[in-house]
């Protein structure tokens, strides 16, 4: 008998359980720590994924449905399931390819990667490993904010994701705990000097915690590309982005790893959506 892709016998992973465990085991200590960590005491985190237990399926039985059609599209990015990849960074910790690989499966699935500024790989890079999926570049309010929206275009990609929520870096204890020092390295794709890349350069020194929501308008105003906010988790701070030119709202607690306690994503999403009533994504 000829095994196939779904067999059992033949396939490595039949469950994300699978995957997750695998990578666990694959990542040193410290790595995984990281990976897995969240801010201060991760109260964040367990609410993440708390609140997810709390949303159950409504089931619609005989809908005559035989083909679901799952495709969408943002801003004018088409998509084959409402589902983009997040702009995580340090991607070079976790497999060789980092973003590149990420970029390279979201385009086998039809879907979009959201793009790091802190990444292994330079936004030029993983646009050349995927064009068709490095459609979307996130950045910081950086002094250096319009130089690199610039090399975000140049790179081909269509839209712009800006951080919002993150003025400092999160206190993770347990990085801390494991005296977590990684390589600059892998944060440094889009460090551009004449130095070796520096952690400090890259995330720490250039946040610029006196932005407001005027400043970021004109500054992304002067890009001529559509953006996202990032890390939205108020009706008031989505009516803020809005005004600021925002084409599209990204309900986000940085997956619990900046601000502890704070809500949980998917507990504040309804009040959001209600308060931005279709303006935008």
């Amino acid at each position: 008998m000829t095994s196939t892709p779904t067999d059992p016998a033949n396939a490595d992973f039949l469950a994300l359980e699978e995957i997750h465990a695998a990578a666990l085991r694959a990542l040193p200590a410290e790595v995984a720590g990281y990976l897995e960590s969240g801010a201060g005491t991760e109260q964040t985190l367990r609410a993440n994924r708390e609140a997810f237990t709390r949303w159950v399926i409504r089931p619609r039985p005989m809908s005559g449905v035989t083909a679901p059609d799952t495709s969408t599209q943002v801003l004018g990015i088409p998509l084959s399931l409402p589902v983009l990849t997040a702009p995580f960074g340090g991607d070079g910790l976790f497999a060789p390819d980092g973003h590149l690989a990420v970029a390279r499966a979201n385009a086998a699935c039809g879907t979009a990667s959201i793009v790091p500024e802190v990444g292994t790989f330079s936004y030029a890079e993983v646009a050349a490993a995927a064009p068709a999926a490095a459609r979307i570049g996130q950045l910081h309010p950086y002094e250096s904010f319009d130089s690199v929206a610039k090399r975000i275009r140049a790179a081909g990609y269509t839209a712009l994701c800006v951080t919002v929520d993150c003025p400092v870096m999160g206190f993770r204890v347990r990085s801390r705990m494991s005296r977590f020092r990684p390589d600059p390295v892998v944060w440094s794709g889009n460090v551009v000097h004449d130095g070796t890349p520096n952690i400090t350069e890259t995330y720490g020194n250039r946040i610029v915690q006196s932005w407001t929501w005027d400043r970021l308008a004109e500054a992304a105003a002067r890009q001529d590309l559509p953006w996202i906010a990032k890390g939205i988790l108020t009706s008031e701070a989505a009516e803020q982005a809005i005004g600021a030119g925002a084409s599209a709202i990204l309900v986000s607690n940085h997956g619990g790893r900046q601000v502890d306690p704070a809500a949980a994503s998917l507990d504040v999403l309804p009040g959001i959506a209600e308060t931005v009533a279709g303006r935008v994504p």
